[in-house]
């Protein structure tokens, strides 16, 4: 069967596409890796073993510390030891719960940021997005530590008016309309795709980037910097973008909190 190169959209790789494909290509460890859903229902998993565990091994050192056996007392600390790592499985799931990170994020660490794997990310996930959003019109996408973030007119009209019904004097100022209308803290759609190790981002390159906003130091070049403001640049020449209600005075922006 012919074979032609794609790319798959979710790390950015290339990989061989039979031409008959489907047109959402993924190589295999993508295919097979874990989802922040399918995480949480380990982590849900590893929870309910852990408590069943620690409970099944703490009734089991209390009968066998009633017993006068000459073994009973071997008995009772293997199974306190049993219900030690029920006790790490507990904590585990509970991380899982709460995170929703796969093991793959866990143990796959980068040392660079990989542009072609975060672009395949950012508009495979903005073309859905702007699918199902086709009745709104944007002003600004921007980037926040690893987050993409949207907000649209209309969302940024019902803030204001919000805002200004509660403190009229306040939200009256320009600037202070212009700081609410470009900070995401305040945006509707603030992760509407995420980046992480897999997609190409770079975590350690990330806090060095942090560390140096809070200390500078004279001759610092930020690789996170430049890689976001080179995916910003290429997410707005993208198709997806393209399919993307904007404004006339649409924005593409880094957002550098120190």
């Amino acid at each position: 069967m012919p074979e032609s190169t794609a790319v798959c959209t979710e790390c950015g790789v290339e990989i061989p596409l039979p031409t008959n494909a489907s047109t959402r290509p993924q190589c295999i460890r993508c295919t097979q890796r874990e989802t922040p859903e399918q995480a949480r229902q380990s982590g849900l998993g590893c929870v309910l073993f852990g408590l069943a565990a620690v409970v099944v091994m703490l009734f089991a050192v209390f009968l066998a510390s009633q017993s006068s056996h000459p073994l009973a007392r071997n008995v009772a600390e293997l199974c306190l030891w049993f219900a030690i790592v029920g006790g790490g499985c507990i904590i585990f799931g509970l991380y899982l719960l709460a995170t929703g990170a796969s093991t793959d994020e866990i143990n796959y660490a980068r040392t660079r940021f990989e542009h072609n794997a975060m672009l395949a990310r950012a508009t495979r996930t903005l073309k859905v997005f702007a699918a199902a959003h086709r009745g709104e019109t944007f002003y600004v996408l921007a980037v926040d530590a690893n987050v993409l973030c949207l907000n649209s007119v209309e969302v940024f009209r019902e803030r204001l008016a919000y805002y200004q019904s509660r403190t009229p004097k306040e939200y009256s100022n320009p600037a202070t309309i212009e700081a609410l209308k470009y900070d995401p803290a305040d945006w509707k759609y603030r992760r509407f795709s995420v980046l992480r190790s897999w997609n190409g981002f770079c975590r350690a390159a990330y806090t060095e980037h942090r560390l140096e906003l809070r200390f500078p130091s004279r001759n610092y070049h930020s690789d996170y910097r430049d890689a976001m403001h080179r995916l910003l640049k290429d997410i707005g020449k993208s198709a997806a973008c393209r399919e993307l209600k904007k404004t006339d005075d649409f924005k593409l922006i880094l957002i550098d909190r120190s």
